[in-house]
């Protein structure tokens, strides 16, 4: 369970960031 936690923590993180990257291109065009 710990490890499942940490991975999908991590998944979480990566996916935030790439909705931060798609918002911020969106907003540039």
């Amino acid at each position: 369970m710990p490890p499942m936690s940490k991975a999908t923590r991590i998944n979480v993180q990566e996916s935030l960031k790439t909705l931060d990257a798609l918002m911020t291109r969106r907003k540039t065009f």
